[in-house]
């Protein structure tokens, strides 16, 4: 769209059309919003641990947003990366505390209750379940949208059919009537020119 400015400036720039893309279209969406926020706390936090050495956060094991001095801008993506070679020594010298890091028993009751893992099922499952997760739930009401609109579509365009009628109906008549008065104009005049023609 084009203002009727000599240099042509766009209403929406540019600008915003770069961002929508690289950011989605889910990018403003208040439930994509707390999702993010919550994991990136989830991956983020510091856990308990009793085995040694102790792992506590995913940057003990080689998992992070970024190595020291990282561009500050990269690291706010939140994007996770991986170094390979400290994931490994981890995992092949301390299995039982990279364990412990992901899922752990606090209470001693048999069940894993803490834990990088944990924490991010747990804050996954009012956006996962299949009948009252947050995601169904968006996702019928978008459905319902479509169909409300749908509908209205519907409705207008046959508003518009009715209307188009009433419109040539109208027009009909209108033809009509012009015709009519130029029947009468020209017999009139016929008449007048007789008269005259008669004096």
């Amino acid at each position: 769209i084009w203002t009727s400015l000599p240099e042509r400036h766009y209403l929406i720039s540019a600008e915003y059309w770069n961002n929508k893309t690289k950011s989605g279209i889910l990018a403003g969406d208040n439930v994509i919003i707390r999702l993010v926020a919550g994991l990136k706390t989830a991956t983020s936090a510091s856990y308990p641990s009793s085995a040694e050495p102790r792992y506590k956060v995913l940057s003990d094991i080689g998992i992070s947003t970024g190595e020291l001095g990282s561009n500050w801008k990269q690291i706010q993506e939140g994007l996770l990366k991986i170094d390979e070679s400290t994931l490994s020594i981890a995992l092949n010298d301390n299995p039982e505390s990279v364990r412990e890091l992901f899922a752990s028993d606090n209470n001693n009751d048999n069940r894993v209750d803490d834990g990088v893992g944990v924490a991010i099922l747990e804050h996954l499952k009012p956006y996962t379940q299949l009948t009252s997760g947050l995601v169904t739930s968006k996702i019928k009401l978008a459905e319902s949208t479509i169909s409300e609109n749908s509908k209205k579509v519907k409705d207008f365009e046959s508003h518009l059919v009715s209307f188009e009628k009433k419109l040539k109906q109208k027009y009909l008549y209108m033809e009509q009537g012009v015709g009519k008065n130029k029947a009468v104009g020209n017999y009139l005049k016929n008449n007048f020119q007789r008269r005259g023609g008669d004096d």
